[in-house]
């Protein structure tokens, strides 16, 4: 088969969209005749990532170019699809109703079968323009209109893969996936963090979606002067955090160290005992499929979290992470005072455990047979 596969990102800057369709492009082409190319939205046209092929249509770089080109986007896609020999199956990552619109006419006109790749429902308010603005308006257009009429839909969530499974057969559940080539355990860590302490991480944008500022003060006010527990932030500004939380709350015990480089991450993580990931019980939440989630898993590091989406088929209390029951202080207190508890062969323990569990669950090996098989009967199937 001969897979395109398109999303609206610029593949010189990887991300957790960018991985997710390599990932998902490796699991593909394992073990098979299948040939995938990746279509992206950037300035540079045509680049290599992992072995892929990346042709990108135009971003702009002038105020007026990158509205042009954003307006235009799912023309310009068709575009590049209209210049490759025969394909089998186009593959959408995203919830835009312009690409959307224009990529199905070009599949219902060359007899091409169109899959989407879904990986999570917005929070309306939080797009530009509000809930009530054109992109909230295009977005739940593709959500509950056009999305359900591919051919085929892959879900990274049970929530997203129970709500399509309503409207359309062809629904296949994805999580998130990792390549464990890329994450390797390594004893010489450079990273170092102080010893006699436990260790927790934090690395990413958090934005509205994850409750940091929670932490941080919970945190705080069990361990104000850092003797016992440290937490590591990675990605956000001192500046940032106090922008979010009242600055007596920021203890010795948080550690602010900015943005660092993304290869440098898993370096950090494995230097930690513990990741942290608290969202809010919104739609959002429970329709993703945390990134961060499965990283610190494969890293190796146990996770604090409260149950949103997928995460309570993963996590089991006190074997590869601790629950957070309630997203207030005194349950976040009860998880510190566990962790602070444990003596160095608990702590591995609970180390080896997260590593099997993202080994396990969420490795490519685990879901190539199962997309190419899902794929393969999309193709054949007649109209």
């Amino acid at each position: 088969m001969k897979i395109i596969y398109i999303g609206e990102f610029d593949f010189t800057r990887l991300n957790a969209s960018t991985r997710r369709m390599i990932n998902l492009a490796k699991a593909l082409i394992k073990n098979s005749t299948n040939e995938v190319k990746l279509f992206g939205y950037g300035n540079v046209s045509q680049l290599k990532v992992d072995g892929f092929e990346i042709k990108q249509t135009k971003r702009g770089k002038n105020k007026v170019e990158k509205i042009k080109n954003f307006i235009c986007r799912g023309g310009h896609f068709v575009e590049l699809l209209k210049k490759e020999s025969h394909i089998d199956i186009v593959i959408y990552y995203g919830s835009s109703s312009m690409i959307l619109t224009s990529l199905m006419k070009f599949c219902e006109s060359n007899n091409v079968k169109f899959v989407v790749d879904i990986v999570e429902w917005y929070d309306y308010s939080s797009l530009q323009m509000g809930k009530f603005g054109p992109i909230a308006l295009s977005t739940h257009i593709a959500m509950t209109k056009l999305i359900r009429k591919a051919d085929g839909i892959i879900a990274i969530s049970s929530f997203l893969y129970n709500y399509y499974l309503r409207f359309n057969k062809n629904v296949l559940f994805i999580p998130v996936l990792v390549d464990e080539n890329d994450y390797k355990l390594t004893n010489g860590n450079n990273v170092k963090f102080a010893e006699g302490k436990k260790h927790i991480i934090y690395a990413g944008t958090p934005g509205k979606k994850d409750l940091i500022n929670l932490m941080i003060s919970s945190i705080s006010n069990f361990d104000f002067e850092g003797e016992k527990i440290q937490f590591h932030i990675l990605g956000p500004t001192k500046e940032y955090l106090q922008s979010i939380i009242s600055q007596e709350y920021l203890g010795e015990s948080i550690i602010c160290h900015g943005r660092i480089d993304q290869k440098l991450v898993s370096s950090y993580l494995q230097a930690s005992d513990f990741s942290v990931l608290l969202r809010p019980d919104k739609r959002y939440a429970h329709a993703g499929f945390s990134t961060k989630f499965v990283e610190s898993l494969i890293n190796g590091i146990p996770v604090i979290s409260n149950l949103t989406g997928d995460i309570g088929n993963y996590i089991v209390d006190g074997e590869n992470g601790y629950i957070v029951k309630n997203l207030n202080e005194e349950s976040i207190h009860k998880v510190l005072r566990k962790v602070i508890e444990l003596n160095k062969q608990e702590l591995n323990n609970l180390k080896e455990n997260a590593r099997n569990s993202g080994v396990k669950n969420f490795i490519i090996n685990i879901y190539s047979n199962q997309l190419q098989e899902f794929l393969y009967n999309i193709k054949n199937e007649k109209h």
